[in-house]
C-alpha cells in the first residue's frame, strides 16, 4: 500500500491486482488517472486467487478498501481492470462511493480528448455502447454515477433514459458516422486513383506520433505530453527527393483497449487498415517497452493488418543512456534532436518504391 496526497486535486484509491506485470500496470493506471486532472493518493493490491465472481473483491478487501476510503475521505475507487455491470454495482453498494474500472477511465480519457465532430460521435457512441448493458436493474443505482473522472454527455445525461431510447440514439450515431465514413471513403478514393503511396503512424499512445507527424509536415497536428492526443485521423502529402507519399496519423492504442473501442474506432482506423507501409512508433524510453509493442501488435492483429509492411522506429532515443540495449530491428531516433531521421526518410522511400 502506497499513498501520497494533494487536496488541490480529486482523490481516487487504485486498486490493483499484484502479479508479473503489477509495476508497469500501477504506473499505466496512475497516468491514465492524472490525465483526467485527479491524482492517486494510494494503491491497494490484491492477490488473483482472491478474486470474488459477484463483487469483483473479496470480503477483507472491501473492508480494508472501505476504512482507507474513509479515513482519507475519498469519494472515488478506480478497479485496474474491466468489471461487470453487476461487479460495479455490489462494490458500489459495499463502499457507498462511486467505482470506476479501466474501460470507464480510458472512455473519459477520450471524452476530454475529443475535439472534432466525428470524434465526438466516436466517442458518445463507445459511451452509450459501454453503459447500455449497464442500465438493468439500476436505476437507484444510476443516481450515483457521475460519469467518471471528468466524463463529458452520457454519464449525466443519459440517466432518464431507457434501454429503446438508447437504441434509437445508437443508431442514429451510426447512421452520422456511415456519412463521415463515406465522405471519407470518396477523398481515399482519390487519393487511390493517383496512385499515391500511404504510410499511417501507429503507436502505444504517446510515443511520439503526432511529433513524427509534425516532422513530415510542419507544426499543424496537435502534439503534446499526453495519452491519447490525437482522436482524429489527420492526413497529408509530403514530398521528399521527387517522391510523394501521404502521412496518416491517428489514435494510439494502449494495452487492453476494450474490443467495443476499437469498433467504434475503425471507421477512423480504416486510413490505416488501407495503408501501404506501417510506421510503428516505439517510446524507447519507456520502461515498459516490450509490454507496449505487444499492445500495439495486439490492436493490429484484431484489426488484421499486422502483415503489412512495417517499419519500427524507436523514439525517444535522445533519453536512453545505454542505447545497446535497444532492439536492432528498427531504426533509432530522436525527433527532439533530429538523430537518423534522414535514415528513417531513406528506409520510407525505398518501402513505398517496392
Amino acid at each position: 500500500m502506497d499513498n501520497k496526497t494533494n487536496f488541490d486535486k480529486e482523490q481516487v484509491i487504485v486498486v490493483t491486482i499484484k502479479d508479473k506485470n503489477f509495476q508497469y500496470s500501477v504506473a499505466e493506471v496512475i497516468s491514465l488517472v492524472e490525465n483526467l486532472h485527479a491524482e492517486v493518493i494510494m494503491t491497494i493490491t490484491m492477490h488473483r486467487d482472491a478474486f470474488n465472481n459477484a463483487t469483483y473483491l473479496g470480503k477483507g478487501k472491501i473492508e480494508e478498501v472501505s476504512q482507507v476510503r474513509k479515513e482519507f475521505n475519498v469519494e472515488t475507487i478506480v478497479i485496474n481492470d474491466n468489471i461487470s455491470p453487476l461487479q460495479k454495482q455490489a462494490l458500489e453498494e459495499e463502499l457507498k462511493c462511486k467505482v470506476l474500472d479501466r474501460t470507464e477511465i480510458i472512455l473519459a480519457i477520450f471524452a476530454s480528448r475529443a475535439s472534432s465532430k466525428e470524434a465526438q460521435l466516436q466517442v458518445e457512441l463507445a459511451q452509450l455502447q459501454y453503459l447500455y448493458p449497464r442500465l438493468t436493474r439500476m436505476w437507484s443505482h444510476l443516481s450515483r454515477q457521475k460519469g467518471g473522472i471528468g466524463m463529458k454527455g452520457v454519464g449525466e445525461t443519459q440517466l432518464e433514459i431507457d434501454k429503446r431510447m438508447i437504441k434509437k440514439k445508437v443508431a442514429r450515431l451510426k447512421d452520422e458516422l456511415k456519412k463521415v465514413k463515406d465522405n471519407r471513403f470518396l477523398q481515399r478514393k482519390k487519393r487511390m486513383q493517383s496512385n499515391t503511396p500511404v504510410v499511417s503512424l501507429v503507436g502505444y499512445t504517446n510515443a511520439g506520433k503526432s511529433t513524427m507527424f509534425n516532422y513530415f509536415k510542419g507544426k499543424e497536428a496537435f502534439a503534446k505530453d499526453q495519452l491519447f492526443a490525437t482522436l482524429d485521423t489527420i492526413t497529408k502529402k509530403v514530398s521528399y527527393e521527387n517522391a510523394e507519399f501521404y502521412i496518416v496519423d491517428t489514435v494510439g492504442f494502449i494495452n487492453n483497449l476494450p474490443h467495443f473501442l476499437v469498433e467504434s474506432f475503425k471507421a477512423t482506423l480504416e486510413e490505416v487498415m488501407l495503408s501501404d507501409v506501417l510506421l510503428h512508433i516505439v517510446d524507447a524510453s519507456s520502461k515498459q517497452l516490450t509490454q507496449q509493442i505487444r499492445a500495439v501488435y495486439e490492436v493490429l492483429h484484431e484489426l488484421g493488418i499486422d502483415e503489412k509492411p512495417m517499419i519500427t522506429v524507436y523514439n525517444k532515443i535522445d533519453l536512453v543512456k545505454e542505447k545497446e540495449i535497444l532492439p536492432e530491428n528498427g531504426i533509432h531516433v530522436s525527433l527532439k534532436t533530429g538523430e537518423n531521421l534522414d535514415l528513417l526518410v531513406k528506409e520510407i522511400l525505398e518501402k513505398i518504391k517496392k
